[in-house]
């Protein structure tokens, strides 16, 4: 399954209190890999602090964009 500069977008929805009570797979990437693993790091969010009421009153949801991109091999730094 190679990922290559694959981007997913998932939807997060939002409690008044900020809690997440939702999470979908809005665009898949094309690798099961990486949708998976962007699914498991959004459903294991329990609580987005920091939010503000007035931010929670306008948006019960947010779509969040994965993305992959090459890069060094090894990880080495230049």
């Amino acid at each position: 399954d190679e990922v290559g500069n694959a981007t997913a977008l998932v939807v997060i929805r939002f409690e008044r209190d900020g809690s997440v009570f939702g999470a979908r797979l809005a665009k898949k990437s094309g690798s099961e890999l990486m949708d998976s693993s962007v699914m498991q790091a959004a459903t294991s969010v329990r609580k987005i602090e920091g939010l503000t009421r007035e931010f929670l009153d306008r948006f019960d949801e947010v779509t969040i964009e994965f993305k992959v991109e090459p890069g060094d091999e090894g990880g080495k730094s230049r």
